[in-house]
């Protein structure tokens, strides 16, 4: 986790903007459904590059 400086700033950014939609929609009475799917999907992915490694890390534990 945290293995690379630019993984994790996109990682952390994708929550934040799956979070703060939901945020926003809920405060407003205009949250849908549908909505909740795609921000489910951006905070899935933020989490996931938050796991990542960066391309030129190979096998093992990134540094």
């Amino acid at each position: 986790m945290f293995t690379n400086w630019k993984t994790t700033v996109a990682g952390i950014g994708a929550i934040l903007l799956g979070a703060g939609h939901i945020a926003t929609n809920v405060a407003n009475g205009t949250f849908t459904g549908n909505e909740l799917f795609a921000d489910f999907g951006a905070i899935v992915a933020g989490v996931g590059l938050l796991f990542g490694k960066d391309w030129n890390v190979t096998g093992g534990k990134a540094s």
